[in-house]
Order: C-alpha cells, then sequence, then structure tokens
C-alpha cells in the first residue's frame, strides 16, 4: 500500500511500527479513550464479492473441526466448528499482523509458527516468525524476528515431523533453518523462495523454489539448485509445488512467467524426487502469477491435481497432461489449496475460504463470520447513520443499509461517498481512477469519468464540495473539477509535474480555497483553482491527508505517511504561509488520514497504522483514542454529527465507530519525556509531561535531584552529584490516577575537576558588581542566570553586571570534549563487498561502557539522497535516529557527523532505516572492536566477517561539567 512508503517510493523497515506499537505502549500503561463498536460486516455481503482475500487456510492435524486461515491484513483467524463460525486473539499484538502461512507441531499442537507479513502482495511487512505455546493465545516473537531480519516477505513453515525442534522458513532473502525450536536461526540457502515442502515420509528431503527450483537430501542444511527440464530463472516469475504420499517421488510445479505478461510460464512434472522435470503442459491461469499461484495434489491419488491462479481454478485427472475448470462458484484469485482427504480439500482466495467433500464437484463459502475487509475508504450519509458505502480490495463497493451488506460495484473498490442532499446519489470508484456514479441508490452505476484525459493514482481521489452539492473534484495528475456530479469535467490546474495526486480537500469556510498533495508538494489555490500555489516551508514525504476548519478558511492541517520521528502533523493559520509542528508525542508510525471536528477548538483525528488519535488546543498531547479498537492500519475518518460518532475503515479489520472525544471523561495514563538524559554534575534537565487523560495535577519524585518532588506540569530539575537515577511522575484527574517510573533514568557523569571558587562583591543599592570566579585553568568559566542552566550571560573570569536588587548568578567551568577514539573497521579495503541499493536493516551491535557522543561515522554512498541513521536498544525501540543528507562519494569515505549521546548499556544496534545505497563489505571484519568506552561486539549477519555500511566511529567521551 502506498502509504508505508517515502516520497521516493522505497519502503521502511518492516517491523518500524511493530516496535514503534511496542515502544509507545511500554509508556502508557492504559489506553482508555475512545469506546469503539464493530459496524461490520462479519458476513459475506450479498450480489457477489467476498469477505476479504485470504492468504492460506490450515486444518489441525488431529481435530478437523479446528481450521486457521490467515488474512494479509487482518490477523490469524480460528474456527472449531469446522468454518461455521470464526474468531480472532490477534487484534491486540503490538500491530494487527498479516500472515501468510501456520504451521503446527505435529507432537505438541499446541505449539505453532506463524509466518507473518503479507507474502503474495506485500501489503503487510513481516516481523518475523511468530509462536506460540498455548494453542494461539498468545504469541511471542522468535530468532527470526525484526530486529534480525533483512527481509521483506515470508511464505512457507515447515516442522520437522520427526524432530520438532527443526523448522524451516521460505523467504524472500532465503531459506532459514532453526535446530532449537525457533530459538535461533541460520540462513541455509540465499534466494527468494515462495514455497517449500518435504518429501512424504522423508523429511530429510526438502524441495523449495522461487525463482528458482532447490532440493536438498539433509533436511535442509545444504542446498542443490536443480535445473533439468525446468524454465531459465528468466522466464519465472514464481514457483508452487506439491507432492503427495501416494507417491513420495512425485513433484508437481506451476511456474508463472515474468513481467509483462505473468502468465503461466508452464505445468511441470518430477518422478525422481525433483531431479529432473518434465513440461506436460501449459495451463492457463490468468495474468498475475507473481500474486496469486497454488497447487495441490490428492494424498490417495498422485494423478488428481488442483490448480489456482487469477482468473481460473482447475482440475486434472491425469497427472496434469490435461486439465479442465473446477472452481466454479468461488471467489477468483487463488492463494492456496489443500487436501485433506481423497475427497475433501479447502481452498483460500481474494474472497475467502472454501471447502469441497467431492473433489472439486462444488464448493461450499464459509468466510461467514470473518470480519476482514480491507477497506481504502468508505461514504456515509449525511443523516441515515445506518448508510454507508465503502470501497474494498479486491472485492469492490459494498452498501450497508444497517440489515444488509450488498456488493454494487466490481473491481477493486476505493474511495466513495454519498451525496450529502440525497441518499440516492451515490459516488463509487476502481483502482486507477475509474471513477462511477450511481443516481438510485447503488443500484447501479455508470461512469463518471467522462472526459478527464489522465491517470490516477491506484486510489484516485475525489470528494463532493462541502458548499455545492451539484460540484465535485477529482485529483488525477491534475485537479478536475465537474459540476454536474460527475457528467462532464474541467481541468482546473496545470501542475508541473506527471505525478498523481494523493490527497484532495476543500475548505467549508470557503469553498474557493482548494488543496491537492502529490509526492513532491502541496498546491493551495484560494480562488477556485484560477491560480495554484505551490507551499513551502514543509517537510519533503508523502502528505496522505488534509483536513480543513469549518470556520475558518485560514486555518488546515496536513499529515504525513512514512517514519520521520519529528514530521507527522502540521498546521497552518495563514492558508499554508507559516506552518506549526504539532506532532509532539505521536509515536513513529504512518498516518494515513485525518479530519477536522466541525466547531470545534482545533480539534483534529488521526488514523494511523495502529490506530485513532485525537488532539484539540486545549491539550498538551495527542491522545490515544484506541480502547475497542484492534491495532490496525486506519484509512479513513469521518464523522457522523447527528449522533456524535466518529466511524473510521481499517485495511484488514472492516469499519468501526466510537463516540467523540470528551475531555476528562477519561482516567489519564502517566508518561514524560525529558531533553537529556546523560549530563554533568549541575545540569539542568527539563522534564516533560506527555500523559493522557487530560490529567490536573502531576507529583514528580526526582531522587538525587533538586528539587527533589515537583508538582508542576513540566518541571525543571538540577542534578549535583553524579550517579545514576531514577524518576516517578503520577499525574491525577477526577476520574483517577496513574504513575509511571523510570528505573536508571537519568545518568550524572562525574567530573575530575573541581568546583570553580568564587570571589563575592557587594554593593547597597543599584549598580554595577564585580563578580570573579577561577577554575581549574583547562576549560572555559561561564556565567549563568540560573542554577544549572537558564541564559549564558557570560564566559570568562570576571562578570560586572548592573543589578537593581538582590540577585544571584552561577558560574561551571565548562570542559572540552574527553578522550576521542576510534573504533571498528576503518576502511572498505578488508574484502569483498559491493553498493547495497535496496532496503536492509542489517547494522552492527556494540556495548557502551561509559557515557560517550558518538561523533561520526564513515560511509561510502553510491548515489546522493537522504539516509535515516538510528540506534536501537535491546528490545528494538529506537533510542536516537537522525536524517542526514548524504553525497555520492563511491569508494571516497565521507564523514556523517551524529553526535548521538549514548549511556552505558549493552548490546546497542546501529543502522540504516529504509533506502541504503551504502558500501557493505561481506568478508574481514574481526570482532570485537573494543575501546576504553565503546566495544564493537558483530553484525547481524549469519556469516562471520560482514561489516555493514558503517566505518570509523569516533566517539568522544562525556566529560563532567562543574
Amino acid at each position: 500500500m502506498a502509504p508505508r512508503v517515502g516520497s521516493d517510493g522505497k519502503r521502511f523497515d518492516p517491523s518500524t511500527a511493530w516496535k514503534e506499537s511496542k515502544k509507545y505502549r511500554q509508556q502508557y500503561s492504559s489506553l482508555n479513550a475512545g469506546n469503539w463498536t464493530f459496524i461490520g460486516p462479519s458476513i459475506v455481503p450479498t450480489g457477489g464479492g467476498g469477505a476479504g482475500r485470504l492468504n492460506f487456510v490450515r486444518v489441525h492435524p488431529t481435530n478437523p473441526d479446528i481450521i486457521f486461515v490467515g488474512s494479509p491484513a487482518g490477523g490469524l483467524w480460528k474456527s472449531e466448528d469446522a468454518g461455521l463460525s470464526w474468531n480472532t486473539n490477534t487484534d491486540q499484538l503490538a500491530q494487527v499482523i498479516g500472515c501468510t502461512d501456520l504451521a503446527i507441531d505435529p507432537n505438541n499442537t499446541d505449539i505453532m509458527y506463524l509466518a507473518t507479513g503479507d507474502g503474495d502482495a506485500g501489503d503487510t511487512y513481516t516481523v518475523g516468525v511468530l509462536k506460540t505455546t498455548d494453542g494461539g493465545v498468545t504469541w511471542n516473537t522468535t530468532g527470526l524476528s525484526f530486529f534480525a531480519a533483512n527481509y521483506r516477505q515470508m511464505s512457507k513453515i515447515l516442522v520437522d515431523p520427526t524432530n520438532t525442534n527443526n523448522i524451516l522458513v521460505a523467504t524472500t532473502s532465503g531459506v532459514y533453518r532453526s535446530t532449537d525450536a525457533a530459538a535461533t536461526f541460520t540462513l541455509a540457502q540465499t534466494g527468494t523462495f515462495k514455497d517449500m515442502e518435504f518429501k512424504p515420509g522423508d523429511p530429510t528431503n526438502v524441495y523449495a523454489c522461487g525463482g528458482e527450483f532447490f532440493r536438498s537430501t539433509d533436511g535442509g542444511q545444504s542446498w542443490n539448485k536443480i535445473t533439468s527440464g525446468l524454465p531459465p530463472v528468466a522466464n519465472v516469475s514464481r514457483m508452487a509445488i506439491a507432492v503427495t504420499p501416494a507417491d513420495p517421488n512425485y513433484v508437481y510445479m506451476i511456474v508463472g512467467l515474468p513481467a509483462p505478461n505473468y502468465g503461466t510460464e508452464g505445468f511441470y512434472k518430477s518422478t525422481n524426487g525433483g531431479v529432473s522435470w518434465t513440461n506436460p503442459s501449459t495451463p492457463g491461469l490468468g495474468t498475475q502469477q507473481w500474486y496469486d499461484l497454488c497447487i495441490a495434489v490428492n494424498p490417495t491419488n498422485k494423478d488428481e491435481i488442483f490448480l489456482g491462479g487469477q482468473t481460473d481454478f482447475l482440475k486434472s485427472l491425469n497427472g496434469g497432461n490435461s486439465f479442465g475448470q473446477s472452481g466454479g462458484g468461488t471467489h477468483v484469485d487463488y492463494h492456496d489449496v489443500i487436501y485433506t482427504s481423497s475427497t475433501q480439500a479447502y481452498m483460500a482466495n481474494d474472497g475467502g475460504v472454501y471447502v469441497t467433500d467431492n473433489n472439486g464437484s462444488s464448493w461450499t463459502n464459509l468466510s461467514g463470520g470473518l470480519a476482514i475487509a480491507q477497506m481504502y475508504g468508505f461514504g456515509q450519509s449525511s443523516t441515515n447513520a445506518n448508510l454507508l458505502l465503502q470501497g474494498w480490495q479486491d472485492n469492490g463497493t459494498n452498501r450497508f443499509n444497517g440489515f444488509n451488506w450488498t456488493h454494487v460495484l466490481g473491481g477493486d473498490g476505493m474511495l466513495c461517498f454519498i451525496d450529502r442532499t440525497n441518499d440516492q446519489n451515490m459516488w463509487g470508484s476502481t483502482q486507477n481512477g475509474g471513477l462511477n456514479k450511481s443516481t438510485n441508490g447503488g443500484g447501479t452505476f455508470n461512469s463518471a469519468v467522462g472526459n478527464i484525459n489522465e491517470t490516477g493514482a491506484w486510489v484516485t481521489p475525489w470528494i463532493q464540495d462541502p458548499v455545492t452539492p451539484t460540484t465535485i473534484y477529482a485529483g488525477f495528475i491534475n485537479v478536475w473539477k465537474s459540476t454536474s456530479g460527475g457528467g462532464a469535467w474541467t481541468k482546473i490546474s496545470t501542475f508541473p509535474n506527471t505525478q498523481q495526486i494523493n490527497t484532495l480537500a476543500v475548505s467549508p469556510a470557503n469553498n474557493q480555497v482548494i488543496w491537492a498533495a502529490k509526492a513532491t508538494g502541496l498546491y493551495m489555490t484560494s480562488n477556485g483553482g484560477t491560480n495554484w500555489t505551490t507551499i513551502t516551508g514543509i517537510p519533503s514525504g508523502t502528505i496522505t491527508g488534509i483536513a480543513c476548519s469549518n470556520t475558518d478558511p485560514n486555518k488546515a492541517w496536513i499529515s504525513y505517511s512514512g517514519y520521520s520521528n519529528t514530521n507527522k502533523v502540521f498546521q497552518t493559520n495563514d492558508m499554508g504561509t507559516t506552518w506549526t509542528n504539532i506532532s509532539a508525542s505521536i509515536p513513529n508510525i504512518p498516518i494515513n488520514c485525518i479530519t477536522f471536528l466541525n466547531n470545534s477548538n482545533d480539534g483534529i483525528y488521526i488514523g494511523t497504522d495502529l490506530g485513532v488519535f485525537y488532539k484539540d488546543a486545549s491539550i498538551n498531547v495527542w491522545e490515544p483514542f484506541f480502547s475497542g479498537l484492534p491495532n490496525v492500519i486506519v484509512t479513513q475518518l469521518e464523522i457522523f454529527y447527528p449522533t456524535s460518532k466518529i466511524r473510521a475503515s481499517t485495511y484488514g479489520r472492516g469499519v468501526w465507530e466510537s463516540d467523540l472525544f470528551v475531555a476528562g471523561s477519561y482516567p489519564p495514563s502517566s508518561s514524560f519525556t525529558v531533553n537529556k538524559r546523560i549530563g554533568c554534575p549541575g545540569i539542568a534537565l527539563q522534564f516533560t509531561d506527555y500523559s493522557t487523560g487530560s490529567p490536573s495535577g502531576w507529583n514528580w519524585d526526582f531522587p538525587g535531584g533538586n528539587p527533589a518532588t515537583s508538582t508542576q506540569q513540566n518541571p525543571l530539575v538540577v542534578y549535583n552529584v553524579p550517579g545514576t537515577y531514577p524518576v516517578t511522575l503520577t499525574v491525577t484527574n477526577a476520574i483517577g490516577n496513574d504513575a509511571t517510573t523510570y528505573t536508571d533514568y537519568i545518568t550524572i557523569t562525574a567530573s575530575s575537576q573541581s568546583n570553580p571558587t568564587t570571589t563575592n562583591a557587594e554593593r547597597c543599592g543599584p549598580g554595577t558588581v564585580n563578580l570573579t570566579a577561577s577554575g581549574s585553568g583547562l576549560g572555559v568559566l561561564r556565567w549563568w542566570d540560573a542554577p544549572g542552566g537558564g541564559n549564558l550571560v557570560a564566559t570568562g573570569s570576571s562578570y560586572s553586571p548592573f543589578i537593581n536588587g538582590t540577585t544571584f548568578y552561577y558560574v561551571d567551568e565548562e570542559f572540552p570534549a574527553g578522550s576521542t577514539d576510534y573504533t571498528g573497521a576503518f576502511d572498505i579495503n578488508m574484502g569483498a563487498g559491493a553498493f547495497f541499493v535496496a532496503n536492509d536493516i542489517r547494522g552492527i551491535y556494540f556495548d557502551v561502557l561509559s557515557p560517550v557522543i558518538l561523533n561520526s561515522v564513515d560511509v561510502f554512498a553510491n548515489s546522493a539522497g537522504d539516509r535515516t541513521i538510528e540506534i536501537l536498544d535491546t528490545q528494538g525501540n529506537t533510542v536516537i535516529d537522525t536524517t542526514i543528507f548524504m553525497a555520492a562519494s563511491g569508494t571516497n569515505a565521507q564523514t556523517i557527523n551524529l553526535n548521538f549521546a549514548l549511556y552505558p548499556g549493552t548490546n546497542y544496534f546501529i543502522k540504516c532505516r529504509g533506502n541504503v545505497d551504502l558500501y557493505r563489505n561481506s568478508s574481514g571484519a574481526v570482532y570485537p572492536y573494543t575501546s576504553s568506552s565503546v566495544n564493537i561486539t558483530g553484525s547481524n549477519a549469519n556469516a562471520p566477517g560482514y561489516y555493514y555500511f558503517f566505518y570509523n566511529g569516533m566517539y568522544s567521551d562525556i566529560t563532567g561539567n562543574t
């Protein structure tokens, strides 16, 4: 999905949302605001379409009534009654995960392994393999987890039935192998792999394929590529394989062509365990086999084969020599098919899950109860609380009338809206700007593209004018306007580039004020499109939403996608001339949508990859508005004013609603931050309250600080004595109270020098007083107007201020940076290597022995551009990050100044987040690299000797000031 990429179209660390969610929720003991309830659907709409896409179906090995299915964005679902009803318990994981496979331990079925992320389309990213030991009640990360992965998709997990400690995982960066039940993994074979199977009855023989076919004869420890009878890799986009206990030597394979066709390359058959192959037929399965491709063989009849692709589900009764149709009455786009007996099979497709009990002669839809709709957005009636129109990925546009869900428009359903003055007028769209209009309440739709001659984005924005209901706007490469509800269009902009518009807004306070955003920037007109202004003064990045005040045309808000830690939401009060960053306290996750609460005190709701937040001008922080809502991607927010409800469409869990936020009606949850966590004796630290729930009272405890307690909301505290100190904040309001303690939170480093001495001067009455001080002579004497900080008023051994009464001044001595060392590999001449162009989350582990500043590192950049460098702690949380422009330098080192302050700790991890294109040496490093303050202990590569991206690290000890 586009909102999770940056302005350059490049993807980020796949686990960032997972880590940021865990980090954010660790900050707060409770998230009380909101009372979200599910609107739906949990049934399959009538008239076509389906419940939503599923990537796999798995049946319990000893209880056939227990079935698991996996959604690409809606989590893992379980049925205990053979598919009559479904439930999920993955809603409250750190994020609602996509998943692509589930493997059940045959010896202990409470142990299961889940391949996370969408392995077919990449709609959601993997956070690695999750494991449960209690039948799916709880899930935990494993040794193949976000902090150690460099891939974006995983597709298949195998558990060795003869030794269930042995686990194999097929991913787009290779086959990973564990011998300790997923505690640790090693990379057994590099490459891109999408499918994998054991030889029936002999798990020492394993087959794996992606763009090529590999075979292992030692349980996956080593692999050999097989080419005999198979097409060259240049002719392959994807492979899928199947085996059968009816004849363990048989292996079947379906192969898809690469771009631009993505059709069927051929059907292949091996009768000798994958050593050699023949090509008996080439069945047609549609033209998107990079995305949907599946195969299964009857366990008692080696000649009976199912194949699924885009448009066709086929069956062979003669070992693949010929195929006939077998998927009548099922949704197209087939992702998985499995046999459970000689007559029973299950399939998973873009509409849900189906079962046959007669070898495919007929299929029964079991998707009722699966609430997995991937919605891009929705429209609602302005007066009827029960009338909604939503656009679904894979399943068209669907209408809800309070009782029934009806499929009313095909294709991939995108953004839609309902005329606020007439519920009979509805607009729905399909991918890339397929605009449609209904004048009979969604009974029929006709094209509303008219004379528009540009291509829209995958999700093309279009909206109704908030003042004139017969006028609508659509964003393609330019902004188009129709005064006839979509009958004819006029282009009202001539933007200087061909990028597509991703969001539009029209001010309800003045409909001549129109906003349009592209990846390249933000545009605004104040005269209905006659003239457009390119907005400056805002960060680069993908703008995902624009909200306008309904009473003041000068006020607007914009939201950002991506993982910039500080650029989330910006506000203008002067129609875009100046902007204020109001992002503080939002976790570092993409924001997908934003909406303004009419007639409020600048009330704003934002929808993110993890739920909803609220803020207005009276609230210090963004309130997490989560209660009852799954931790899921929110794609659109709308307010239904007659009942004071806010609605949210989600990408994977349907549509939800809640009462509006009411300040002071929720108990508080304590949280805070500080401007520095490392300092020297005499430093003043500014604490900032980030508590939610609108607290009215604050009680701070600062052991070792001055003051030791405080009731201010944001106190300034001086620390004079070296040591490591905790901090506690207790907050209260009329509803309740909450306390947070961070242990070992503040580190004050010792100074090797004595305090400066001062000579006091006295005088009576106003006038100039001469103050002098002497120090060690090694540093610079500094004069301040407040203890531990304040304003620097002078430097040097004397200061002569004019005073009118009793006045206090303070003096300290600033020493130069402490000892500096260079730790780590110094250049790229150790061994083989290359510029790594794609995204990567490889990096280096290191320990910090004493407080230091990481001044700089050397890098070798293949291309010019911004890179984000971050440091994670042992839990995978971001300690500090920065985005730096790097010039193209090739094999010439350039020094990147970081100035990261780091306190003592083990297993820090430094890496790039997102695009890299830096030199990655692949041999020659000898760990550890040690120094007096920092030890570099290794990389997270599976092979020894790797050294990722960063060289010649310069560190300075933090030296105390007195």
